[in-house]
């Protein structure tokens, strides 16, 4: 799926003509060969809706497309040309798109795309949480969005929501520090605490060798409050942060000249032909020139903005010049083509093997209450039916969905699990440290445990709903 809507909103990107398509164009050349790649029946109305009646009879509007999950509607779609404004047709669309109760709503004109909670509170455009702009945009983080938030399988399995509320979250979040950190700055100053007068005083002291009373630092505090306030409409920008990284023996950096993908693969040979994309992610300042809006902390996903090209070059490598591949979730290892290319290129490091590793072929399978310190997870049987999961935390969540779909009518029992300081699940998000929705529920998981943790507080589930030990595995990756 991912490969093929890689190639056309590539295709999109380059097409100049689109600009001169009208409505019933932009629908079938943009929109539905997008809904048809993110796995939804464009042919079957009981999955893609065209024109369908919202409303009341008497006032009834038509939304251009319902998507439906066994008879529900999931999500409206609202069409306009490329040339047409999307500003001042949303507050319009407002009624409608909330009238039935659906969670999620877009609003496109094939280049751009706007995505919206109708549910959540506030004016229509505070519920807007995601843009898509494929003119603007790089194609492999359109294609990553479109998946989390479109893919007709991440609809049905409640995944997209879960998505679309972790992104409107961390954005509600940001607005409110926005508004409550000048707040704080100001009592600070107003009210100062024994802490700043002594940083003030100590840093004085160093400047000039002598300390100042702390009346002293107090009154100049006093006299300059409104100098030192900040209005509280001020906008806080998003602070450049380099991830942490593990010291190296030496940094590379490509010259001015030296394309990004050489530069990529160059990291690739100095680290042995395989790694992971966080290993990858966090050495590549090392790689590339990042320009500083690269470096800028994405909202939603609390990451460097370069994250994203790393990942659209890599995948670039892949398609295009089969010079990586991607064996398993997670890892990127070069090919025998990009071998031979590091070779014919000079670009191979000294005492550095990139020859490929011996893989096992066999994964390993083992009871819920062996040891699991330092082993990866690739997937977990339960009852006998393998389900794939990409971390110990998907396999508490995979699990609560698993007891949930099997115990609708009781499933609240998990509420009483509990560790000796802690809750597991719970109602409310903000008494666990790292909160998980568990879909279809108003319960969220705990995400913040390790793996032993995890694999304890899984058995203490399944044992609530009657099942025994022997009924759940786990598959390792192989090493």
């Amino acid at each position: 799926m991912e490969e093929q809507l890689l190639g056309f909103i590539s295709k999109l990107k380059s097409n100049k003509n689109i600009q001169s398509f009208d409505e019933a164009a932009t629908k079938q050349a943009i929109v539905l060969r997008c809904l048809s790649l993110l796995g939804w029946d464009v042919f079957n109305i009981e999955e893609v809706y065209p024109e369908y009646s919202v409303g009341p009879d008497t006032v009834a509007k038509r939304v251009d497309y319902s998507l439906r999950i066994s008879g529900a509607n999931k999500v409206f779609v609202e069409v306009k040309k490329p040339s047409e404004e999307l500003e001042k047709h949303q507050e319009q669309l407002s009624d409608y798109f909330s009238h039935e109760g659906v969670k999620l709503a877009i609003l496109t004109n094939g280049i751009t795309w706007w995505f919206y909670l109708p549910l959540n509170e506030g004016i229509w455009e505070q519920r807007k949480f995601y843009s898509i702009d494929i003119s603007q945009q790089e194609a492999g983080d359109i294609t990553s969005r479109f998946v989390e938030f479109l893919a007709r399988a991440n609809i049905a399995n409640g995944i997209a929501f879960d998505n679309a509320e972790t992104v409107y979250k961390s954005q509600q979040k940001q607005k409110i520090l926005q508004a409550t950190i000048p707040k704080a700055w100001n009592t600070i100053i107003s009210e100062p605490d024994e802490l700043l007068v002594d940083l003030i005083n100590e840093t004085a002291e160093s400047i000039c060798g002598y300390r100042a009373g702390n009346d002293i630092i107090k009154q100049f505090l006093y006299t300059y409050r409104e100098q030192l306030s900040i209005s509280a409409d001020i906008s806080i920008p998003p602070i450049p942060i380099t991830p942490q990284r593990p010291p190296k023996t030496r940094k590379r950096r490509p010259s001015s000249k030296e394309p990004r993908k050489d530069s990529l693969l160059r990291l690739f040979s100095d680290i042995g032909g395989e790694g992971t994309r966080r290993e990858i992610n966090e050495r590549i300042p090392d790689y590339w020139e990042l320009r500083p809006e690269e470096l800028e902390i994405e909202n939603g996903t609390q990451k460097p903005l370069y994250w994203h090209h790393v990942a659209s070059a890599c995948q670039g490598l892949k398609d295009r010049y089969g010079y990586l591949e991607n064996p398993k979730r997670g890892t990127w290892r070069l090919t025998d083509k990009g071998r031979a290319f590091l070779v014919s290129k000079g670009m191979v490091s000294k005492n550095v093997d990139i020859s490929p590793k011996p893989q096992n072929s066999s994964p390993e399978v083992e009871p819920i209450h062996a040891d699991f310190k330092d082993k990866k997870i690739s997937s977990f049987y339960f009852r006998g039916t393998r389900y794939e999961v990409d971390s110990w935390r998907g396999l508490l969540l995979e699990l609560s969905k698993l007891m949930n779909a099997a115990h609708r009518s009781d499933f609240d029992k998990v509420l009483g699990l509990k560790g000796a300081k802690r809750s597991y699940f719970s109602r409310n998000e903000d008494l666990l440290t790292t909160a998980r929705k568990i879909p279809e529920t108003g319960i969220f998981v705990e995400q913040n445990l390790s793996a032993r943790n995890i694999t304890r507080v899984c058995r203490r589930l399944i044992a609530l709903f009657g099942y025994s030990e022997e009924e759940l595995k786990i598959e390792l990756n192989p090493v």
